[in-house]
């Protein structure tokens, strides 16, 4: 976990550790499959956190919570969620999957896309262990939003606790898309779009680096 965390500090956003902690776990275990369904499990289990603050933030923003990119931002992580848990929790889709990733015509071993789907479709018998691992990520993800507020003390912002709630969850989701290196650029660009008018854009620039030196340290 802490090696795929140390590399994707050099990596595209959070998929770049993500595959370094597949790729390390399935060596370790011998079950690519299962090591891979893991981080999967691992990475779900973290975006319906996200939307379920996202959904709280919405509820408690107010106006600041109607413009067209925070709606746009959050129907996607809904949508992403939705659709994640429909591929592993319904019967019916595990049904059209494994008729499409039928066992090879040359041989008796399942191909590895249909190993990969019947160990991330086990995960449907241990529901009270995801709502449990779901329910500390998020306290995680409330624990992430804390530091935002912190850090907007120290810098002296007067930002509103509901656009930092709202905030945080976009930002959080923005990290995991492979389009730069730990999500460089990428962090500055939402938290300038969503504390403008309550701060200029150096500091709201300020603020995400901020953030990003504070998850590096620790």
């Amino acid at each position: 976990y802490f090696v795929a965390l140390f590399a994707g500090q050099f990596l595209p956003a959070a998929i770049g550790g993500d595959a370094v902690r597949a790729v390390e776990l399935g060596r370790r275990t011998h079950d690519a499959p299962e090591a891979v369904a893991s981080v999967l499990i691992d990475r779900l289990v973290g975006l319906v956190s996200l939307v379920v603050l996202a959904l709280a933030a919405v509820i408690a923003g107010g106006g600041s919570a109607r413009r067209p990119g925070v709606i746009a931002a959050e129907a996607a992580f809904g949508a992403a969620a939705g659709v994640a848990l429909a591929l592993i929790f319904s019967s019916r889709l595990r049904g059209v999957v494994a008729r499409a990733l039928e066992p090879r015509s040359d041989g008796h071993r399942l191909a590895a896309g249909e190993r990969f789907y019947d160990a991330l479709h086990t995960y449907r018998g241990h529901s009270r262990t995801l709502a449990l691992v779901g329910a500390l990520a998020l306290v995680v993800q409330l624990a992430r939003v804390g530091v935002i507020w912190l850090l907007t003390k120290a810098l002296g912002l007067d930002v509103p606790d509901s656009v930092i709630l709202l905030t945080g969850p976009v930002v959080f989701a923005s990290l995991a898309l492979p389009v730069s290196l730990n999500g460089i650029g990428v962090r500055e660009g939402v938290f300038v779009y969503f504390v403008h008018g309550y701060a200029a854009r150096p500091q709201a620039v300020a603020l995400g680096l901020a953030f990003y030196a504070v998850g590096t340290i620790t």
